[in-house]
């Protein structure tokens, strides 16, 4: 079996890993761009939640420029959002 999968699901049966990498590759692209939305969508739903729970009260903006700044570097969110992340944490 190859390393570098088994090492993604060190407990899982191998037939299990089998039938999973299959359903991937009977996925069209388009199901597979899709999937990756989903889980992208799901990700930060987890970033959003964890920053309401940390920062109760703060503004729908406050919330975005939080998320935002999980994904971007700090000047990147300067220059794009006039928003400091290491001035707010």
């Amino acid at each position: 079996m190859d390393r570098r999968r088994s090492d993604w699901f060190e407990d899982t049966d191998p037939q299990a890993f089998e039938v999973y990498t299959q359903m991937h590759r009977d996925m069209s692209l388009d199901q597979k761009l899709n999937r990756i939305f989903e889980l992208v969508e799901f990700s930060e739903g987890l970033v959003r939640d964890r920053i309401l729970r940390e920062h109760p009260k703060a503004s729908d903006r406050e919330v975005f420029l939080r998320v935002a700044s999980t994904r971007l570097d700090r000047q990147s969110m300067i220059d794009a959002y006039g928003w400091d992340p290491d001035l707010h944490p």
